[in-house]
């Protein structure tokens, strides 16, 4: 989970990327903003805080979360976000890195990679699960002229108006005080690491009480 918060008085502002130990993600975002001097936290630093600020809870995790990650990994993990690699469009990660340019010449003794670590699932699969096999087939179809493949991922994955988690308010207090916040999941089947636009100041939300206040929904990576 990502989330920010900003006050359009102080400018003062907290945000937390990659949380996974609580579900309370926004008040989170508000200890980093209240109780520390940083702006953003991310990854286990920010479970951390989390779990300090007595926020930890069941985790993000739900039965429903974890049937749909195996249906996606059944279906040789398509549609995902890797660009230009061999087999990202019709395979799970880890997948060969592109050749790079020969280097020059050097004394030093040749090195070999181990092997890339399979991809496997950190669960055991439900025993009812199956993968649908249009799931397969329409993450492999053809794209036509002039579309992106971040085009056809957004068809595949049919982002849409209708169907963001992403929530973001910007609000008004009785004494005409701003402040705004976002909170979201992120993209589903996200490249694990990746931070979208909901956390970053000004990108996911800002206020300015002289000013006033936006906040954005939709693709976070084009959106930045």
């Amino acid at each position: 989970l990502d989330a920010m918060v900003l006050d359009g008085v102080t400018m003062n502002a907290g945000s937390v990327g990659m949380l996974r130990a609580s579900r309370h993600v926004i008040a989170t975002a508000r200890m980093v903003m209240e109780h520390t001097s940083h702006t953003l936290l991310v990854g286990p630093g920010a479970d951390d805080f989390a779990e300090m600020m007595y926020l930890k809870d069941e985790g993000v995790d739900t039965s429903q979360s974890t049937e749909d990650f195996y249906q996606w990994w059944m279906a040789d993990c398509q549609p995902n976000y890797y660009v230009g690699l061999p087999g990202c469009e019709t395979s799970c990660p880890p997948y060969p890195t592109p050749v790079l340019p020969t280097p020059a010449p050097t004394t030093a003794a040749p090195t070999t990679s181990a092997p890339p670590t399979p991809f496997i699932p950190p669960f055991t699969p439900p025993p009812s699960a199956s993968a649908p096999p249009s799931a397969v087939e329409a993450s492999r179809a053809d794209v036509g002229d002039g579309e992106s493949r971040s085009d056809r991922l957004r068809g595949s994955y049919g982002i849409g108006f209708d169907n963001h988690d992403t929530i973001g308010l910007v609000v008004m207090d009785g004494n005409g005080d701003l402040a705004c916040g976002v909170t979201t999941n992120g993209a589903s089947h996200k490249v694990h690491g990746r931070v979208g636009d909901s956390p970053i100041i000004g990108s996911g939300c800002y206020v300015d009480n002289d000013v006033g206040g936006a906040a954005a929904t939709g693709d976070g990576d084009v959106m930045m």
